[in-house]
């Protein structure tokens, strides 16, 4: 199914590449579209193709979560808490913009490397999770564009600062495998975020750890 949406946005791309265009005029603002362009939104609708907004104007066909998860039922648990990170991790800071709380990021990130020690045998879907974890993990420590965690470049914003502290006390144990707030600032006041990011970077690069190590290449 994958591969046929792949397709289908490959076919659909100057209409999903122009897709807010067609609703602006010259002068930027709304209007009604084409027909032709509102017909082409009702056919997708019809068969259940949803138009996804990824932010930054991106726009992709994609089918809804809820058609997956009847089919996603029936495969064995650890296929299916591993389909639920994959999902829960689509698209959280869409424009720059973090659209989960800083807690519900944590808990994210907590999740995954539950995963781990609840399956550490699945080797391939572990690997199939590394990108997604490292950008968590990127995000989680130093923010985004549009949603940092500092907003003077010296003091933590206080939201990340309460979430912090309550990810460190609530999973002790993470924080050595994962480079975690008490491995990366233990001050009141923010060391060099690029020497940090460097260091975070360095850190998930030469870990042993199973959603940082690299994987092997596939034949």
């Amino acid at each position: 199914m994958e591969k046929e949406l792949l397709k289908i946005n490959e076919h659909e791309s100057y209409f999903l590449d122009h897709y807010y265009e067609f609703r602006m005029d010259d002068e930027g603002n709304e209007k009604e579209p084409h027909d032709s362009i509102i017909q082409k939104e009702q056919y997708y609708k019809k068969y259940g193709i949803d138009i996804e907004d990824l932010g930054e104007g991106i726009v992709e066909l994609a089918l809804p979560a809820k058609f997956y998860t009847k089919y996603v039922k029936l495969l064995p648990k650890y296929y299916q808490d591993f389909w639920h990170l994959l999902k829960d991790s689509e698209n959280i800071a869409p424009d720059a913009v973090l659209i989960i709380s800083w807690r519900e990021l944590g808990n994210l990130i907590a999740r995954y490397e539950a995963y781990v020690k609840a399956n550490p045998t699945q080797k391939e879907l572990i690997c199939r999770l590394q990108e997604d974890y490292k950008f968590l993990q990127s995000v989680y420590l130093f923010g985004v564009d549009n949603t940092p965690i500092s907003y003077d470049d010296v003091h933590l914003d206080n939201d990340v600062k309460k979430e912090w502290e309550r990810f460190i006390k609530t999973y002790p144990n993470g924080s050595d495998n994962t480079f975690l707030p008490k491995k990366c600032f233990s001050k009141k006041k923010l060391d060099d975020l690029e020497h940090m990011y460097n260091k975070l970077t360095k850190f998930q690069e030469t870990s042993n750890y199973p959603l940082l190590k690299a994987c092997p290449a596939k034949k």
